[in-house]
Order: structure tokens, then sequence, then C-alpha cells
């Protein structure tokens, strides 16, 4: 190989090498945009340069030792989750709501 094919040759391999380093960091940029569009902040306040302002959202209904975390026509709405989560805590304090289903209709099926 002469020494005009070694220079071509390592000349290559640099511009490859910047092209993944450019694509690498498009990547990051892409990223970095991508978050700053869905928590609505500047790219000072994510990086601490600048003191963000993050609104708190209010509670609207405390929590209340030995009460419902929420009351009957909410218990509706409630994700399956939360609604486990609230089922298993009213139990807990012995205000058990029966199950809709036992585990045995689900298990023997529906007559």
């Amino acid at each position: 190989m002469t020494d005009d094919e070694e220079q071509a040759s390592a000349k290559e391999g640099e511009d490859e090498t910047d092209n993944e380093e450019e694509e690498v960091q498009l990547q990051a940029d892409l990223q970095t945009t991508i978050f700053l569009s869905k928590t609505g902040l500047m790219l000072e306040q994510a990086t601490g340069q600048v003191e963000a302002e993050i609104h708190v959202a209010p509670v609207l209904t405390p929590f209340q030792h030995g009460k419902p975390f929420v009351t009957e026509e909410e218990e509706k709405s409630l994700g399956t989750q939360m609604f486990n989560l609230h089922r298993w805590y009213l139990c807990k304090l012995n205000i058990c709501v029966p199950r809709l289903f036992s585990s045995s209709s689900v298990t023997k099926g529906f007559p």
C-alpha cells in the first residue's frame, strides 16, 4: 500500500468516526428535546442553571387514618390497582366490602 492509499484509508476511517459521533450527538439532542417538550422546561431549568417553577397540584381530600380514601361514588371511577388498594385498606380497617365474585365462582365458572 502506498502512502497516498494509507492516507486515504485513514481519512475514510476518520470520516466514519465523525459521522458516528454526529449521529450519537443527534440522538442525544433528540432525546433532550423530547424530554423538554414533555416536561415544559427550558434547557437552563432542566440543567439546574435557573430555578424551575414546578407547580404542585393541591390535595383535594387529605388522607385521614381510619377513613376511606374516596367516597363510594368516586370508587367507581378508580383504576384497577387503586380500587384494589382501596378495598384492601378498607378490609384492614375491618370495613370489608363483599367482593362481586368469590374466588370459587371464578375458578368453577358461571352456572
